[in-house]
């Protein structure tokens, strides 16, 4: 699975290269430079981690905005909401639970 460079830009953009590093699970903040570069390119689990980024970023930001994206993505809210999206994708164990936050923060069903 290839990830293309603009989506890592747009999360870099968007998010921080810090942030996006932990949540793929990437010792080095410079790999990701790496990556937008082309001198690098994400491993499969790094890959797949980027694209459920990109996708739930995507999904709550067309709805509640970039800012508020980017709280969401910090704040905890996955499962019993004892991790936050950024650590729960670094996991890699449940990808649906993440895709279910975003779900309930864009249809207004989010409880804290």
């Amino acid at each position: 699975m290839n990830i293309p460079t603009d989506q890592i830009k747009t999360l870099v953009n968007e998010l921080g290269r810090t942030l996006v590093a932990m949540a793929t699970n990437t010792r080095l903040r410079s790999t990701v430079d790496e990556w937008i570069t082309g001198e690098a390119i994400p491993d499969p689990e790094q890959a797949k981690r980027l694209t459920v980024m990109s996708e739930v970023f995507k999904q709550v930001s067309e709805s509640d905005g970039a800012d508020i994206a980017r709280l969401w993505f910090v704040s905890r809210n996955v499962g019993d909401h004892k991790t936050s999206p950024a650590e729960a994708i670094r996991e890699g164990n449940d990808f649906e639970a993440v895709y279910a936050s975003a779900r309930r923060m864009v249809t207004d069903t989010m409880s804290y």
